[in-house]
């Protein structure tokens, strides 16, 4: 079987790229710039000249921009043109079925009010980068019933593993170099979902292997259990002996914070709500998903 993978150079692109290979199915990388060094990977310029040799079993489109705003196109033509233009192509290499990476960004932002989404919840997209999430899961239905696709859109909260470049790899490495670090105790009545890498992959493999699972659906994907922040980063210093002290600050502190200009949107996007329902993925694959501590646990038996 042939999988084409879109955003193969990114942080989860690799480590699905990996995976797909380990499970025996032979993996084409379609990618801005051509790698002499890597097998099947071609350009974009190449495949959407519609002139490669190629049948493609099943697509994986990740690739996509990872800022919230953008004041020119950079957005739109990395999501939203870009997926347009991939699921245009897909019929002349006689492809039916796309899975297509989304963000769980599209019901909203982290906020200080509690409540849980499932993918029945009102799309509320508040950044520009959510905004165009919509657009292309709106593409990826549209295109479906145009070209006879089946697909699956997977929406997705903050993701860790190893070699992850994000904000929270930041954090982790600061802890392990023993820095201290602020915490709000006041703010552990606030829920985010986290995404374990390994459940990606679980997700990915029970799709490859059964193919008629890809069946015009959406699922929220995450970890099996939420945490408040503090308990995520408080969780991974016990898991790593990490010797950075973590300073409680009294929950006055967070308030006066959240209200100056300057701190609040980057502390209620680490600290705020933001929990999502992954039972409808777990009941129609009848899998069991790790709970984030698990994925914490195995992040640490790898490099970061």
């Amino acid at each position: 079987m042939n999988v084409l993978i879109t955003g193969a150079n990114g942080f989860i692109g690799s480590h699905l790229k990996d995976a797909v290979v380990e499970m025996g199915y032979n993996v084409i990388l379609l990618s801005r710039a051509f790698d002499s060094k890597k097998i099947n990977n071609y350009t974009y310029e190449e495949f959407f000249s519609l002139k490669l040799d190629l049948k493609i079993d099943c697509v994986l489109h990740l690739a996509s921009p990872n800022y919230d705003y953008a004041k020119d196109n950079s957005l739109k033509d990395g999501i939203t043109n870009l997926t347009d233009k991939i699921l245009s192509a897909l019929p002349y290499y006689s492809c039916k079925k796309i899975i297509y990476f989304s963000s769980a960004k599209v019901y909203g932002e982290p906020s200080l009010k509690e409540g849980i989404y499932s993918e029945d919840s009102k799309l509320n997209p508040l950044s520009d980068y959510a905004e165009e999430k919509v657009a292309a899961e709106n593409l990826v239905l549209i295109r479906s019933e145009n070209y006879n696709l089946d697909y699956i859109i997977y929406r997705m909260p903050l993701v860790f593993g190893p070699s992850m470049n994000s904000n929270v790899g930041k954090l982790f490495k600061l802890l392990n170099n023993g820095l201290p670090l602020p915490s709000f105790k006041s703010t552990s009545h606030l829920r985010k979902s986290f995404l374990s890498i390994d459940n990606i992959k679980t997700c990915i493999q029970f799709n490859l292997n059964n193919m008629d699972s890809i069946n015009r659906n959406i699922f929220n994907i995450c970890d099996n259990n939420d945490l408040a922040f503090d308990e995520f980063v408080h969780n991974y210093k016990v898991i790593s002996k990490s010797s950075s002290y973590i300073i409680n600050l009294p929950s006055i502190f967070f308030k006066i914070f959240t209200k100056l200009p300057i701190f609040n949107r980057i502390l209620i996007k680490l600290y705020g709500n933001f929990h999502i329902s992954n039972n409808k993925v777990q009941v129609a694959y009848n899998i069991k998903l790790k709970d984030t501590q698990e994925g914490l646990s195995s992040l640490l038996t790898k490099k970061l």
